[in-house]
Parts: C-alpha cells; structure tokens; sequence
C-alpha cells in the first residue's frame, strides 16, 4: 500500500469525530448574509434619507403651494371687504348728511306751517268780517217765483221782528251750497244794528216750522243766525272755543286747522 493510500485511510473513531465537526460547521455564505459588511447598512441609510429627502420635498412643495393659493385668497376677501367698507362708509356719510338736511327741512316747514296758520287764521277772520253785516236764514223751502222780501217779512213775524223796514235790507239772495237742497237765504243789512237784533231775536225763536207761515210750504225747521264763512261752519268739535256775541261770532283755535 502507497504512502498516499495510507494518509487516505482514517479509523473509525476518526471518521466519526470529523463527521461531527463538519455538521456543527456554518457555511461562508450564510455568515456574509447574517453579518454584512458596514458600507451596507450605510447605503441603505443613504437610501432611505435620499427618499425621505424627496417626499418631504415633494410635500413641502405641494404645501408652499396650497398656502399661496390661500394668500391669493385671503388677499382678494381682504381687497373685497376693504371695498365693501368704503362703500358702507360713504352710504353713511350720506345717510348722516341727508339726516342732517332733513332735520334743517323739518325746521323750515314747521315754522312755513306756523305761518301759514296765521295767514289762514288772518283769511278767516277777514272772510267773516266781510259777512258783519249779514245774517243768514236756512230751511226756508225755495218756491218757483218767489219773492225773498215777502219771505223776509214772514220770517220777521215769527221771531217778533214787528218793526220790519225792506229799506233796510241792502241785497238778498239764496246761494249755492256743497249739500243742502234747501239754499239758505243771505241777507246783506245797511245797519249792522239791524242785523244785531235780527240775530238777537233769531236766537230766542229758532226752530220754527214752515207750517206756522202757510200750510202749503213743505214741512221744514227755518233757523236765523250768523253768516258764517266756510271754515267757520266746519269748526271741529274739541278743537275751537266759540263765542257768540252781537257784533258776531268769534272762535279761538285749541290746536291748528285746515282752511277748506
């Protein structure tokens, strides 16, 4: 047996012993896979923050963009509302100003309606001056062809007038009015003493019918009194204090009125 045979065999016991060594062995391989070299791991290191780097770019972009377009936003409320205040601000401006004109408006027309008043008050008083030397006679029923003398002197006999003179009378006349269908009589005296006790006794036998004349006159009350102009005739109740004397009416406003 060769020297090269001989090294080849090996005893039993041998045999077993390396058979053990080599199953408790690891092989190369794995061992570079559970121990990897440090340029490796830095890679990886390198790797993950290379991404990390480009998603939190990426994002901040994204961000940085999203908050422009709210700053272009805000910035155009901002310019919206500063318009909307200047607007609200000018229609105050001319809220105040036309508060102030009407307030100056307001003063003018009250003292022009206080003097208006005295004018209108002036007008009435003229207007019924102008009738001191009337009377007038109502409900005396308007015939065809009559004669207001006649009537007169009937008028005069029924309220005690037994010293009637038609030359007393300067002009008589019925005139038109807005309701009645009965038009009062006018009478126009030359002495306003006559039209006083014409007046006078008017008062104490007021309300006396057509039938005490003649019998064929419609069924009427006759009453003789003042002349009265229009706006005295529509005097308010509550709102006028009237007296009544032999030189006329006189009426004492309590609050304004409205000339008609």
């Amino acid at each position: 047996m060769s020297k090269s045979e001989k090294a080849k065999l090996t005893c039993t016991k041998c045999k077993s012993i390396e058979k053990t060594e080599n199953q408790d062995a690891v092989p190369t391989d794995l061992l570079t896979l559970m121990d990897p070299p440090d340029y490796s791991i830095q890679q990886m290191l390198n790797s993950m923050e290379k991404r990390i780097t480009n998603l939190f770019t990426t994002q901040m972009k994204a961000l940085t963009q999203t908050l422009s377009e709210v700053e272009a936003g805000m910035s155009f409320i901002n310019e919206k509302f500063e318009e909307h205040k200047q607007q609200v601000e000018a229609v105050e401006k001319k809220q105040n100003e036309n508060s102030i004109l009407i307030s100056e408006l307001m003063k003018q027309n009250q003292v022009l309606q206080e003097k208006m008043e005295l004018i209108q008050e002036e007008v009435v008083q003229l207007q019924q001056r102008s009738r001191i030397q009337n009377i007038e006679i109502a409900g005396y029923p308007e015939t065809k062809n009559e004669n207001l003398i006649e009537i007169l002197e009937n008028v005069a006999a029924q309220i005690g007038i037994t010293t009637f003179n038609p030359n007393s009378v300067n002009v008589i006349h019925r005139v038109n009015t807005r309701n009645s269908k009965c038009r009062p009589i006018i009478v126009n005296f030359y002495s306003r003493q006559v039209r006083y006790y014409w007046i006078s006794q008017g008062r104490k036998n007021n309300g006396f019918s057509t039938t005490t004349i003649s019998p064929n006159l419609p069924q009427s009350k006759i009453y003789v009194g003042e002349h009265l102009c229009p706006a005295n005739k529509i005097l308010p109740r509550g709102e006028w204090s009237v007296q009544w004397s032999l030189t006329g009416v006189k009426c004492f406003p309590k609050m304004s009125y409205l000339l008609v």
